[in-house]
């Protein structure tokens, strides 16, 4: 993510830090069901155009980014602290437990409370 940061700051495209404020956007918005169509029209773009600009710059769709940075959040709250299922469900935008780890096995092919289980067992290990 820090390349993809320096990257696209190192642009002197104008739509690039437009989209790099989209980006944290969605980031910082995790817990919320953020449309795209909303984020195009704050950039000002089409959807179609806000779709093309941002996969230019990162590679991934826009819809594709929140979803890997929802899971790179998810990860961090199962391995980093002691909050239960319900509030990471909650706090990645997930109504109900089930919905979040429904999407969290089709992604890491785990539960959550499994993968962390397994997290935990790992830092346990004697090195």
């Amino acid at each position: 993510m820090l390349l993809l940061f320096l990257y696209e700051h190192s642009q002197a495209d104008l739509a690039a830090i437009t989209i790099t404020k989209a980006a944290d956007y969605l980031r910082e918005h995790l817990h919320l069901n953020v449309k795209m169509s909303d984020v195009a029209k704050l950039t000002g773009m089409t959807v179609a155009g806000f779709r093309r600009t941002f996969e230019k710059i990162y590679g991934i769709s826009p819809k594709q980014y929140q979803q890997r940075c929802r899971m790179q959040e998810a990860k961090w709250l199962l391995s980093a602290t002691d909050k239960d299922m319900n509030e990471i469900a909650e706090r990645l935008g997930f109504n109900r437990l089930h919905s979040f780890s429904l999407w969290f096995k089709s992604v890491e092919g785990l539960s959550p409370s499994l993968w962390r289980k397994r997290q935990k067992m790992r830092r346990d290990e004697p090195h």
